[in-house]
């Protein structure tokens, strides 16, 4: 398992800050890879090597965490999303979405189009339901179409996490619920609303979500029946699934949790120094 931590809970004014970016391991046992003070948004792994997103730019080593560095040159700061595939790499920013053919070494802004500011401020990035790049921003989701976008749904809403499963669609959103489609996007079903979420994942019918303040939501039958799971954290920022259960990324480091059919109450492998980040697959 590899952990993308943003900023470290040790901070004390005046003394070293304890180490941020990435961690490797699992079950307490984590050890540091790479540059220590890494402000890393988000982490993603492929054939081409292991992408940060990170408030820098985008990162890259191709050694499995040994060594890295930046791709990206000063248009490209604050990245919070990645997706990668294979060679190609799309960067959601602050700014704009961006996009490299060639592994990060050259870059290409591809947000024309997208509505000024607010819609432009691009928290989420991957491949919608249908097979094309989709931005979740803070004015609703939006597809690639040819040289420009497309609205996706959701307009107006502030779009944290997208997940894809099938041609199903959720969406976490701050301060407006959990959002569901069935249709690639067509129609849209609100679920906990009013939820400030950051963070949702989907796996088959194994869905969760969450935010600050809020527990963990989480369900094994798509939607139909939700559970509470409660972590001793103030907000999630990263979910994902294996096949052990849930991995959630919180200001308070990492937690290990529920399955699909048995409830679990978390425990904690917590990378040293972690305060909040992302979770991932590794």
């Amino acid at each position: 398992m590899l952990c993308a931590v943003l900023e470290s809970a040790g901070y004390v004014v005046g003394e070293a800050n304890a180490p941020s970016g990435v961690f490797r391991g699992a079950a307490g046992d984590w050890s540091h890879l790479g540059w220590t003070n890494v402000r890393a948004f988000d982490l993603a792994v492929s054939d081409a090597g292991w992408f940060i997103g990170a408030g820098n730019g985008v990162l890259r080593s191709r050694d499995e965490g040994i060594s890295w560095r930046v791709t990206t040159d000063w248009r490209i700061t604050e990245v919070l999303s990645l997706h990668v595939e294979g060679s190609t790499v799309h960067a959601a920013t602050a700014h704009g979405p961006w996009k490299s053919p060639d592994s990060g070494d050259t870059w290409r802004f591809i947000g024309d189009g997208l509505p000024p500011v607010s819609g432009s401020f691009c928290t989420w990035i991957g491949r919608g339901p249908d097979d094309q790049i989709w931005v979740g921003t803070e004015m609703g989701l939006f597809a690639k179409a040819g040289d420009g976008w497309r609205p996706a749904g959701l307009a107006g809403r502030p779009v944290r996490k997208v997940a894809v499963s099938g041609g199903e669609v959720w969406v976490a959103t701050d301060g407006q619920g959990l959002w569901h489609s069935t249709d690639g996007g067509a129609e849209w079903s609100p679920i906990l609303p009013g939820e400030p979420l950051y963070a949702v994942a989907a796996s088959g019918p194994r869905i969760a979500t969450a935010g600050y303040r809020t527990p963990v939501f989480v369900s094994g039958d798509a939607g139909a029946t939700w559970q509470h799971l409660d972590v001793p954290a103030t907000s999630v920022h990263a979910l994902t699934w294996d096949a052990g259960g849930l991995w959630m990324g919180t200001n308070c480091g990492v937690f290990r949790g529920w399955g699909p059919r048995r409830g679990a109450a978390p425990r904690r492998p917590r990378p040293p120094g972690g305060h909040r980040g992302g979770v991932g697959g590794g």
